[in-house]
């Protein structure tokens, strides 16, 4: 594998006083891993530290980075029926496996990953509310920032529609140069 430099940091906003979100980095792996848990529900951190945690050990067993997710989001959903956290805690997630130059994302929700090779790349598409209206032509991109819902996602780990229904990992690929860099 390449050699690659990485940094890790997190903050709590400016409207919450409890950070919600976890990281992972596993460079020997190629995997690195950012869980952010949704303020607006109880037990936010909960369903965060377990999809990090649930990744790690799915990769570790080498299961691919979807359906890691996967395993993490039915792992927070056991874990709030069985009391651990809330009944609707959950976690956006974004993730990033490198096989050298190679990479995969794999992500739920909102949390977003970028490439800078020069020029700054959205690689993830929103799975929220105001990305569903832009896709049906209901709204422009100009008017995502000010919108009353730009908020609201469509889903996450740990919540799913009707009994809790199963999510749809959004996925993408590419082969890096030397000198790109992935934002998560």
């Amino acid at each position: 594998m390449n050699n690659i430099d990485f940094a890790l940091g997190t903050h709590t906003g400016l409207m919450r006083e409890l950070n919600e979100d976890s990281h992972l980095a596993l460079p020997k792996l190629g995997l690195w891993v950012i869980a952010d848990g949704m303020g607006g529900h109880e037990a936010g951190e909960v369903a965060s530290g377990i999809a990090i945690r649930e990744i790690a050990r799915s990769i570790e067993q080498g299961m691919p980075l979807a359906e890691a997710i996967e395993t993490a989001h039915r792992a927070i959903q056991v874990a709030a029926l069985q009391g651990g956290g809330a009944a609707d805690m959950g976690s956006t997630v974004v993730a990033a496996k490198l096989d050298g130059l190679r990479y995969e994302i794999a992500w739920v929700g909102d949390s977003r990953a970028y490439l800078w090779n020069g020029t700054l790349h959205q690689l993830t598409t929103d799975h929220s509310y105001v990305q569903l209206l832009l896709n049906a032509g209901l709204i422009t991109e100009s008017e995502i920032p000010e919108h009353p819902s730009r908020n609201v996602i469509s889903q996450a780990l740990g919540v799913g529609g009707p009994n809790n229904a199963d999510i749809k990992v959004g996925i993408v690929s590419g082969e890096l140069a030397e000198i790109d860099t992935l934002l998560l």
